[in-house]
């Protein structure tokens, strides 16, 4: 007979673990997608599981886990939960050696440990200690074996050794050619430093704070800005070429900005993503281009980005000198790193002379 604040299923599994469940694999889901989206800035800590991207992979085994929350298969998901804790511990040191944490993901490792706690069953007892070291994470009823119990370790070493066997990951982009200088645009002893990919949304947001801006820094002649093209999305390296065309074929950072313009532009909206369709497009804008051979400007900008330990977009470095070097991540940081660079590049003052007193 059942008690009266407990709901039991036909297997045996209490409703509450189900629906909480279900909830953490939508959570799981929704961490994902907005990761994705990258709605707050485009972190290039890149994952994949046999040229699978890892977040496609995170927000399939979450639907497959509410799959089998409904047809009531709760051994497969303490089997799925275990192995992907054991890819998990893998993940995140792996993080841990680059020293570069990406906070979706470690919210993912959270609800995956919470998931497993809710489908955490109490092993059965057993006189053996080691037995009961080995199952206290747990265990798992395989019906298809005559109901063997097996301890959920097994599972989670499993995952760790499929992780370590196939995953694959990077932290700082790479475009991989040859070193050569890297164009830059004014003069004076402050260094400006933007990192920024055409199609990063949180990019193109801060391009319209980025752009007067930075005219505005580069007509006073008191500083040089280095733009730097981060290959975080797969258009990237082809849009980068094209601004370096640019780049060679204008006279100054006048067009240099107007070509920038028209590539967050184009990748806002149609994104040509071809030569010749990129090509057409700018040359309908009036872009000048003079293509050259770009791959050692391209590994140029690879050792700045690995210099400054650049790994998300939208990124302005400002060196004021070798001691005060100034890091803005996000858009909120930029726009005050500008109007801090505004204030600092500001003619000063002639402080004023105190009036004598009348005798």
């Amino acid at each position: 007979m059942l008690t009266a604040n407990t709901i039991v299923q036909q297997n045996g599994s209490p409703v509450w673990r189900s629906i909480l469940t279900v909830l953490l694999a939508a959570a799981g889901i929704a961490v994902m997608v907005y990761y994705n989206l990258c709605d707050t800035d485009c972190s290039y800590l890149k994952g994949e599981l046999l040229g699978i991207d890892l977040k496609y992979l995170g927000i399939g085994f979450m639907a497959v886990l509410i799959v089998l929350v409904m047809v009531r298969q709760s051994w497969l998901i303490r089997i799925m939960l275990a192995g992907a804790l054991g890819g998990e511990i893998h993940l995140i040191a792996f993080q841990a050696r680059e020293d570069v944490f990406c906070p979706f993901c470690l919210a993912f490792a959270a609800i995956l440990l919470i998931s497993y706690a809710v489908q955490y069953e109490r092993p059965a007892g057993g006189s053996n200690a080691f037995r009961k070291i080995l199952y206290l994470p747990g265990e798992v009823v395989m019906p298809f074996l005559k109901n063997l119990r097996l301890p959920l370790i097994g599972f989670v070493l499993a995952g760790y050794l499929v992780m370590i066997s196939l995953f694959s990951g990077s932290v700082t982009p790479a475009y991989g050619a040859e070193g050569s200088p890297v164009p830059s645009f004014g003069k004076g002893n402050v260094e400006v430093l933007v990192f920024t990919d055409y199609f990063c949304p949180p990019c193109q947001a801060v391009e319209k704070d980025l752009e007067p801006a930075l005219e505005e820094v580069l007509k006073k002649g008191k500083a040089m800005v280095t733009f730097v093209d981060m290959p975080i999305h797969a258009q990237t390296p082809l849009y980068a070429k094209y601004f370096l065309y640019a780049v060679r074929a204008g006279k100054d950072y006048r067009e240099a900005m107007q070509a920038r313009h028209q590539l967050f532009d184009l990748a806002k909206g149609s994104a040509p993503g071809s030569d010749a369709d990129l090509t057409g497009a700018l040359q309908a804008r009036h872009v000048r281009l003079a293509p050259h051979d770009v791959k050692p400007t391209l590994q140029a900008w690879d050792g700045i980005i690995r210099h400054y330990r650049i790994t998300s977009t939208p990124t302005m470095v400002v060196r004021y000198s070798d001691t005060d070097v100034r890091t803005y991540r996000g858009s909120m940081e930029i726009r005050n790193g500008l109007e801090s660079l505004r204030k600092a590049l500001a003619p000063k003052k002639a402080p004023r002379k105190a009036r004598r007193a009348r005798a």
